[in-house]
């Protein structure tokens, strides 16, 4: 059977978000390298299927990798992987690590498989899938220049990517052709997402009442000179832009997010808490955002989080107030985002609305993306990258170019 998937692809330091034609995936950006796969217990087919992001093993044969390898990839890693690869933040560019090769592959080959099964209603043995992908580096990263960001495109694109994706006693073979990749900078990315929200849409509602802005939509920001604050895992990006550009003069980063305080609290919590020794990042994370499934560890968990985020949103705020002299003050909006802004909030909203209060009259605004938002943002632009035709139209012009 053959697929054809249209894919965008952030590849966070903590969480990979896909959205592969319109489906959204979400998983915990890591990979266990394994010897042999742990099948445990006997159950259906249309269980295995059904639940195949969060026990997903893949064997798989890339031009990309150094070494063929079988894999227990994202939530699967977590729960059952025994030497688990996390992105290095701050110490490798996401374009030389394994890690966005390895799990773009192996959840793309589930998404085949989970698609196929759903629409013939059997397991297929053998699947072929040639994807168009949009994905993006960070600023820092990006500005590089265009051979650092072609050798990442050429990781998918030169040759066919071959996996075997593992469901108890079964075996699905997935063949995997990249016909065109295009990275884009992360920080221009949201803007194709930003700039082409709908009139009151539910991410502008709180800016809007904020500011007594009237019937919003995204060509507010248009024309606004932009500070970005994308707080990730491992690192925060601070591009400047303007129309659906960014100042590659004033493009910074900082080799801070919100891992450094998770590690922080979570060693913490395991110096003042019985049972918890092997406790690792991903774990200590789920006790942060799911309550509910952890109501002794969740409270526990955030109230060392208070403590160890200080020095982490110091060193963040200092980095903008650096943007913001470099810049002259001359922004209209910092827009923060990002998984790690969910956490911070509380802390750092008020102290990043006093500052900003010091400089230009008070005039330059503060928009926190929601947290139903914030994580997502960078997808969401790729997305919006691809559904605007804008993809096409450079897939077109390069294609015409050879």
């Amino acid at each position: 059977m053959k697929l054809q998937a249209k894919v965008t692809n952030d590849n966070g330091n903590s969480e990979q978000a896909l959205i592969i034609n319109d489906e959204l995936i979400r998983q915990p950006n890591t990979y266990a390298l394994e010897l042999a796969y742990k099948r445990v217990g006997d159950k259906s087919i249309e269980e295995l299927v059904e639940n195949l992001y969060e026990n997903l093993f893949v064997s798989i044969q890339s031009p990309a990798l150094d070494f063929p390898g079988q894999y227990y990839i994202g939530k699967a890693a977590i729960d059952k992987g025994t030497t688990k690869q996390n992105m290095n933040a701050g110490k490798e560019y996401k374009a030389d690590s394994a890690i966005p090769v390895v799990n773009t592959i192996g959840n793309i080959a589930a998404w085949a498989v989970k698609t196929s099964f759903n629409k013939k209603g059997k397991l297929a043995k053998d699947l072929e899938v040639t994807v168009d992908m949009t994905t993006a580096l960070p600023v820092t990263e990006y500005k590089l220049g265009s051979k650092h960001n072609k050798e990442f495109e050429n990781k998918f694109m030169e040759g066919t990517h071959t996996a075997v994706v593992f469901l108890g006693e079964e075996k699905v073979n997935v063949k995997i052709n990249f016909d065109f990749v295009k990275v884009l900078p992360e920080g221009t990315a949201v803007l194709f997402y930003l700039n082409h929200l709908s009139k009151n849409h539910e991410v502008l509602q709180d800016f809007a009442k904020k500011y007594d802005i009237k019937a919003i939509d995204g060509k507010y920001f248009q024309d606004k000179r932009l500070l970005h604050v994308d707080i990730g895992d491992g690192t925060t990006e601070l591009p400047i832009t303007r129309h659906m550009a960014f100042d590659e003069d004033k493009a910074e980063g900082l080799n801070m997010g919100i891992a450094h305080a998770i590690v922080q609290a979570m060693n913490l919590f395991t110096s003042q808490e019985t049972g918890y020794a092997g406790l690792n990042r991903q774990k200590f994370s789920e006790y942060l955002k799911d309550a509910e499934n952890h109501s002794y560890e969740a409270p526990k968990a955030h109230s060392y989080m208070q403590i160890a985020l200080q020095p982490v949103i110091s060193e963040i705020i200092n980095k903008i107030k650096e943007q913001l002299d470099k810049a002259y003050n001359e922004i209209d909006v910092v827009v923060v985002y990002g998984g790690g802004s969910i956490l911070m909030k509380d802390l750092m909203e008020p102290l990043l609305e006093k500052e900003l209060g010091r400089r230009k009259g008070g005039q330059i605004k503060l928009f926190w993306v929601p947290k139903a938002y914030a994580p997502l943002m960078n997808v969401e632009g790729m997305d919006a990258f691809m559904k605007l035709g804008m993809f096409d139209r450079v897939k077109e012009a390069v294609l015409a170019s050879n």
